[in-house]
């Protein structure tokens, strides 16, 4: 049976040995499940979903899930979001994406490696370990209920300090932060 692991795999960066890790096998056992190879199980399936944190319907073929993506606002030219006036219609945008919560921002300005009127779309971290934005750039929602998006370092497993793009004498600021989302998307207008 076809399945989606690769897929989902590759949209998560991960390599074959970083999932046989996470699911306890070997990068053999993996490419084999992914390229048809070997009998995908349901203990298999759930094994991989469990570890995606998916369920098992994600990693079969069929019509992609999607998912409405929460539009914050728009970025400025600090890196900080304006949200939306209450009566300015703003709408959501439809990704296909292998299960997991997106949230997007509109940048007004130029922002580090980002044009102006670009959109960046962020896979929301659904846990209290930031591990795996460590060094990335993300959209980092605070507990002052700010947003921002930087680069952030990671100290054990908390989003200890942000980076901003510009070179202001600053190179980090502490953060708090209630939750983190690595950029996946950046789309440009034509």
């Amino acid at each position: 049976m076809r399945t989606r692991i690769r897929e989902i795999r590759r949209l998560r960066n991960l390599t074959l040995q970083q999932l046989a890790d996470m699911v306890g096998t070997t990068a053999q056992t993996i490419q084999r499940l992914e390229t048809d190879n070997m009998t995908v199980s349901l203990d298999w399936l759930e094994k991989i979903a469990a570890a995606l944190d998916l369920g098992i319907a994600a990693l079969l073929p069929g019509p992609h899930q999607t998912m409405a993506t929460e539009h914050l606002g728009v970025l400025g030219e600090n890196g900080a979001v304006v949200q939306s006036a209450a009566d300015e219609p703003v709408g959501a945008l439809a990704l296909s994406v292998p299960g997991y919560a997106t949230v997007s921002v509109k940048l007004t300005a130029p922002l580090g490696p980002y044009e102006g009127g670009t959109t960046l779309i962020a896979r929301k971290i659904d846990s209290t370990d930031f591990s795996d934005a460590d060094g990335l750039d993300c959209l980092v929602k605070t507990r002052d209920n700010t947003f921002v998006v930087r680069k952030i370092a990671v100290v054990d497993k908390k989003a200890r300090a942000s980076m901003p793009f510009e070179r202001s004498g600053q190179s980090s600021v502490d953060i708090d932060a209630d939750w983190v989302a690595p950029l996946v998307y950046a789309v440009r207008p034509v």
